[in-house]
């Protein structure tokens, strides 16, 4: 049987409805601390203008929404804003969601969350090429990859070339990392089987980190463990190549647009002492 790991991420309505926001624990991601200048020119550019328009009804000082991001005090909603986790899909889905506030959010309102989003997301993808996005002990992060699975999908496979999709890269020919994921049911990933393929380097890999949507989880600690040095030459299905095998489950909301990341504490050629990125 599989050992897993559980973090704790609650999915919790916000804006236009007046839900709570939230404060999750074991998340990091654009609302770290050194993430915070990238989050803000965000939020000045795009965020706010549409929360004055569009979140004012509930999420203002005396309203009835918890998270006052449409304050007239744009610092005072920066304050309130920065200090949410999983911003960027939260922020989306609730302004197109037709139950999330009848009568003001939906469909009506996605071609102005989207270009939100994808300012978000540019921040997101900024800060993580910037010493991991501020996640502690992050050195090395892949690209944000779009998962694209539905519950009960098979499970599929994500790879990163480590010359080319890494921040920052591992100059290292032909080497890729793998990972499978499955979605399981409406709130849950399993993930499992990393593992790499090398050519004509030794590539040491340490400290396996799980990221969705820009925010680590921090209880998906299975894979934290991990120090080992893969010889040149190690196929990706072999016993030397597969770094663990062992499944992680992630709560998380399924998505077909969620994305997902790989942070390593090291990740580079040879030996400890000589990898890249520590």
């Amino acid at each position: 049987a599989f050992l897993t790991a559980i973090s704790g991420l609650f999915i919790l309505s916000m804006f236009q409805n007046c839900a709570q926001h939230d404060g999750e624990d074991g998340v990091l991601g654009l609302s770290s601390a050194n993430c915070s200048p990238y989050l803000k020119a965000a939020f000045n550019s795009d965020v706010y203008p549409y929360a004055i328009t569009n979140c004012a009804t509930c999420h203002v000082p005396n309203g009835p929404g918890k998270g006052k991001f449409a304050d007239t005090d744009r610092e005072n909603a920066w304050a309130e804003f920065s200090v949410i986790s999983n911003v960027t899909t939260k922020f989306y889905n609730n302004s197109i969601s037709t139950s999330h506030a009848p009568g003001v959010s939906g469909p009506q309102l996605e071609s102005a969350v989207t270009t939100v989003r994808q300012a978000l997301e540019t921040a997101e993808a900024e800060c993580l090429q910037s010493v991991g996005g501020g996640v502690p002990g992050v050195a090395v992060v892949t690209n944000a990859t779009e998962i694209g699975l539905d519950v009960g999908d098979q499970r599929k496979t994500i790879s990163w070339v480590l010359n080319s999709e890494v921040s920052p890269t591992v100059n290292s020919s032909g080497a890729i990392f793998f990972i499978d994921i499955q979605a399981t049911s409406a709130n849950y990933y399993v993930i499992s089987r990393p593992r790499i393929r090398t050519l004509g380097d030794d590539i040491h890999v340490k400290g396996i980190n799980i990221l969705i949507n820009g925010s680590l989880y921090e209880l998906a600690t299975l894979y934290h463990g991990i120090d080992v040095v893969v010889p040149a030459g190690t196929g990706e299905e072999t016993a030397v190549g597969l770094l663990s095998e062992q499944a992680v489950i992630v709560s998380a909301e399924v998505l077909t647009t969620n994305k997902l990341e790989i942070g390593f504490d090291a990740l580079g050629i040879g030996a400890p002492e000589e990898t890249q990125g520590e």
